[in-house]
């Protein structure tokens, strides 16, 4: 449409000379250099639209991996220039994609903020610098849209999402050599019949104590046991030598959204978790349950990058001299660190229940067409059969980390063992 108008503006402007040659009027001349001004003057009033502008960015308090992420964009206008038909495009990198198939449209009135909003798509969970946006301005005669970048630095955090571990959640099978995360019984509404108290508001009539109530002429009902986790560690290993793979498939983010996916499993079941990450930066979470403590745990792994230069055996040291026995340990790792086989041993050693999740590195070599082949059918390197059996014979449960061909988290024990 806008090579429309800007055809007649010309063509209009072209019959005016004309006819001011031919009626030799001088008059039609002026007209037609008036004509041809138009698009000059539109586009200085849309300049003038980007101008003595205030931007600043609402960001949401939580964002998440894979879904639309809104972003609430305030514009303040410091003048008594009405601004009409502004728009707003995100400056989006690696990973990071706007969503929204046409920009936001708003007015400015004069000297007043004006509110837009629009969407992004994370596809990695990560710390994301926004730095700026781009503003743009139709001009009035609609022919085209002047765009000026207005520094806004903030940083976007995209939070892993937890997915469901299914094979996690239902160990406990001895014929599977797995166990149980250990836990503590509580007064609930479990199974196990704790004994017999008082009637209160709010307690089913199904769990009435009639012998009770005959006995004592007052209501009574049965308490029950509920099993709750006691205590769990998760240890997500950092060392930049047991990343394999790059971007969202590689073995360490697949690492990330797993310890992701045990922490919300762990605190829906009551347990106190501790969140901690062998990378430089010291990356803890402190035990904690509940809601908030699963947000600051998942923020930290938003962050983590693998840049360890120690390798998870010997970060399992420190880790085993802060566990307490009955807690579980859920160690998570892309290495073939054969001083794991020995800190794991020494953790059930003090009487701690240990689990290790390994992304197994031929899964993720991104190889020859042979070697990928041969990994789909089963095969694995030297190095790889042997770690794993030697992690097989301490006994300890242990799971594998892959991608399924729908893209979501695929946990499950090992087909060997």
């Amino acid at each position: 449409m806008s090579h429309v108008k800007l055809t007649t503006i010309v063509t209009t402007a072209v019959f005016l000379a004309a006819a001011g040659t031919v009626a030799n009027g001088w008059q039609l001349y002026f007209m037609a250099g008036i004509v041809l001004s138009l698009p000059l003057a539109s586009a200085a009033i849309a300049r003038l639209s980007l101008m003595n502008l205030v931007v600043e960015r609402v960001l949401p308090p939580h964002a998440w991996v894979g879904e639309d992420i809104p972003i609430t964009l305030r514009i303040r206008a410091r003048d008594s220039w009405p601004r009409i038909g502004m728009q707003v495009r995100e400056t989006v990198g690696d990973y990071l994609e706007n969503v929204d198939e046409h920009p936001s449209v708003f007015d400015i009135p004069p000297r007043a903020t004006a509110e837009a909003q629009y969407h992004v798509k994370a596809a990695k969970r990560g710390v994301y610098n926004l730095e700026a946006l781009e503003i743009g301005a139709h001009d009035p005669l609609g022919l085209f849209v002047l765009e000026l970048s207005q520094p806004a630095y903030q940083q976007l955090e995209v939070l892993p999402v937890p997915e469901p571990l299914p094979y996690v959640e239902a160990m406990g099978f001895d014929q599977q050599q797995y166990h149980d995360v250990p836990y503590a019984v509580v007064r609930g509404s479990g199974m196990d019949p704790h004994g017999v108290r008082q009637y209160m508001p709010g307690d089913p009539l199904r769990r009435m104590h009639w012998k009770t109530v005959a006995r004592t002429g007052e209501f009574h009902v049965i308490e029950f046991e509920e099993p709750r986790a006691v205590s769990v560690t998760i240890v997500l290993d950092c060392f930049e030598g047991g990343n394999h793979g790059t971007g969202p498939t590689s073995s360490f983010e697949l690492l990330v959204r797993t310890a992701a996916s045990l922490a919300d499993m762990a605190i829906r079941q009551g347990s106190e978790v501790c969140l901690i990450c062998t990378d430089p930066t010291g990356v803890a979470e402190e035990p904690g349950r509940g809601q908030q403590h699963l947000l600051a745990m998942l923020s930290s792994l938003a962050r983590v990058q693998p840049a360890a230069r120690t390798r998870i055996g010997s970060s399992l040291e420190h880790v085993r001299r802060q566990v307490m026995p009955g807690s579980t340990v859920f160690v998570l790792t892309g290495d073939t660190d054969e001083e794991l086989v020995e800190a794991v041993h020494l953790l059930r050693a003090q009487g701690a229940f240990p689990a290790v999740f390994w992304a197994d590195p031929s899964a993720f070599s991104g190889g020859s067409l042979l070697s990928d082949a041969l990994a789909r059918l089963g095969w694995h390197g030297t190095a790889d059969a042997n770690f794993k059996d030697s992690l097989l014979a301490t006994q300890v449960a242990m799971f594998t980390v892959e991608l399924s061909e729908r893209g979501t988290l695929l946990v499950e024990p090992p087909a060997d063992a």
